[in-house]
Formats: structure tokens, sequence, C-alpha cells
């Protein structure tokens, strides 16, 4: 949201001239593309297509496929990626940006540091906040409302002059949870600018993976904002950073890279001995440090999606083999099922339609890794 030109204005028109000369003019845009061919190949590929089995899979392999794109992502992946396509369709922004976001963003960005600085309790606020920035933008239609109407006198007056709009209607001691399906005319929301904040962040990635490319630097996974790799190429990733984009990669501000593993008791460089990528969200890390009388201390960074931690650690001691094991288990292949009550230790709770709440006494899920691929299924 710092970085970006700003949210678009005015309303969008159909792209009739499906030249890039033309869009290059534009403000933004948002287009189908045909691709012909990626030039450059990526270990980490910008673009994905779902496979047979419904998996959103990155590859180079992209000849031929339809692919929707905005402004930012298009030219990433000219740049990046070397790609030759075709514009099919689209729409286009050509009346200015407003850029207060830069402004705002920075603002909040430094009072949550000062907040974070005295300890203050309301920087979880200032974080939650910053993050609905986006999410705020990204929603998907909103289909309906909800009317509470309290009595049946209440109740049956609002229904007798909305019937032909109500989906379904919930009692609850006496007080009446009507759910009002809403005209298409009022899904309204921001998801032009949720999705320039998304390629936005792409790109901020996307910059750091280029310049590992060039020096031919191993990177074995990355998330949204973190990436893995060798220790000792931070320092030559730093540099041709630096001299490519004339800012600077590792620091504490505000669109820097850092170590970002942490250990209770360590003062000195914290980084991982061993680890396993399985897959999205899913990875663990044997962490290694000093303490402050030189001591060598380890701790394990754990990451699985859909599973807590607590459930992970849970299973290894009942079979009583390390979370490591349990991790070289699913790269083997292996599927392991995990209890996410830890036996009924653990209390988890579903909510109900009628707005109660209930305690689950069953819950589990079953992981596997195929192929080493890595197709997440629970």
């Amino acid at each position: 949201m710092k970085r970006m030109e700003g949210y678009l204005t005015g309303l969008p028109k159909v792209l009739e001239n499906l030249s890039y000369d033309f869009l290059q003019k534009q403000n933004g845009y948002f287009v189908r593309i045909k691709i012909k061919q990626l030039n450059k190949h990526l270990d980490f590929p910008l673009v994905s297509k779902f496979s047979n089995s419904g998996v959103r899979v990155f590859t180079n392999n992209m000849e031929d496929e339809i692919l929707y794109i905005d402004k930012v992502g298009l030219e990433d992946l000219i740049e990046f990626q070397k790609v030759e396509f075709t514009i099919l369709d689209g729409y286009y922004f050509n009346d200015g940006r407003n850029n207060k976001i830069n402004t705002v963003i920075s603002e909040l960005y430094e009072l949550r540091l000062q907040l974070k600085k005295a300890k203050n309790p309301a920087v979880i606020v200032i974080k939650l906040l910053m993050h609905s920035m986006y999410g705020k933008t990204i929603l998907k239609p909103i289909e309906t409302d909800t009317i509470i109407k309290d009595g049946r006198e209440e109740f049956e007056k609002y229904v007798s002059y909305n019937y032909n709009y109500i989906d379904s209607i919930i009692e609850v001691d006496g007080r009446f949870f009507i759910k009002r399906v809403k005209s298409v005319m009022e899904h309204f929301n921001y998801v032009h600018c949720g999705v320039e904040i998304l390629s936005q962040s792409k790109r901020i990635m996307n910059e750091v993976f280029g310049c590992a490319d060039d020096l031919k630097l191993k990177i074995y996974y990355q998330d949204t904002d973190s990436i893995h790799m060798n220790y000792d190429d931070v320092d030559k990733l730093a540099a041709k950073y630096n001299i490519k984009y004339d800012r600077e990669l590792v620091g504490a501000g505000m669109g820097n890279f850092h170590v970002d593993f942490s250990m209770k008791g360590a003062s000195g460089e914290i980084y991982a001995t061993e680890s396993y990528f399985l897959g999205k969200k899913t990875y663990i890390d044997a962490l290694e440090s000093k303490d402050k009388d030189g001591n060598t201390i380890k701790e394990e960074h754990i990451r699985m999606r859909g599973i807590p931690n607590a459930c992970i650690k849970y299973k290894a001691d009942n079979d009583k083999v390390s979370v490591m094991d349990t991790y070289k288990q699913l790269y083997d292949g292996e599927s392991i099922i995990y209890d996410l009550t830890n036996d009924g230790s653990k209390v988890n709770f579903k909510f109900n339609k009628d707005c109660t709440v209930s305690t689950v006494s069953e819950f589990t899920r079953t992981t596997k890794f195929i192929n080493n691929d890595k197709e997440y299924i629970t």
C-alpha cells in the first residue's frame, strides 16, 4: 500500500483496443490474456493453473493457458519471465489514482512502532486495522443481510413487506433472525483495489527472487512475505538488490527483510540446521543458536496448515517419536491422522446455525502428501 501508485478512481471502461501499447498509457487495467510462451523459466514461477485434481500448481508450462491479470502482474510477468501473450479482452481505468493510502498506511505503521516500543496493548488494534485495510477490499460479494426482529408482531410486519427477498428465518427465544437476499445491484466491493495490493505484494517478493535467480542462489521455500534460503547467501543477495533497485534489502523498516526466527534464550544468530518443506504452509526447521553463556540451544519451528502445533506435538509424543520424525514420515508419503481434540484434552467448539455453541467430541484430520509434490489432502 505504501509502494503502489494509489487506488484507481473513476469507472472501468471496456477494452476495445487490444494492443499492449494502448494499455501502457492507462492508469490501470484488468485483462484476460492467452500465454504464448514463457521465455524465462524460474524455480518459483509467477503464474499458476489448476491440475486435473483441482490443485493450484505454479508452473513454467503455461503455453496456450488463459490468465486473468492486472497491470502490476502483467508488468512483472514481462520483466521476470519474458512472457509472450495475446490480449483477449478486459477493462481499463484512465481517470487517475487517489494516493492517500500511501501516507495513511505509513502513519499507521509508525504509530504501531511507537505503541510497540511503549508496550501499549493498543498495538494489536493498529495491527488489525492495517490488515483490514487490505482484507476489506478483497471481500467476496455479500449476497445477504441479516435482519433481527424482536417479537412476532414486528417480525410479521417485516415479512409482509419483504417476503420476496427472504432466504431463511431462525427463531431464538422470541427473536427472529431473517436472512434477506440483497439485489445484485447492491453487491458493491473494492476488489480491484485488493487485487492491486496483492499484486504489489507479489512484486516486492518478485524483485528479491529475480535478484536471487540472477545470482543462481538456491531458494527452498517462499510464502507471502518470507523466504527460506542459505544463510551465507543473504549478503550476496542484499548487495545485488541494492545495486539493481537502489534500496536496502535487510533492515527493520517498512519494505525490509530480516531473519525472522525466534528462540527463547537466544543471544546469537538463529539458523536452521535441517528443514523439511512438504507443501504450502507446511514445513519444519530445526533451529540452533547460542545462549548468553555460549551454550548451544536448539528448538523446532513448526508449521502445518490446518493442524495446530499442540496437536502435532501430542501425536509425536503418543507415537514416541520426534516431531521431525513425523515430518520425515509425511515426506516419505505416509499418511498421518491427527486428533485435533488431543483425546478430549483440547476443547474445540462448533457454532451452530441456531446461534448455539456446542463442544466437538471428535475432530480428526488425515494428512498425506502425494508424490512429495505435494497435493495437500484433509
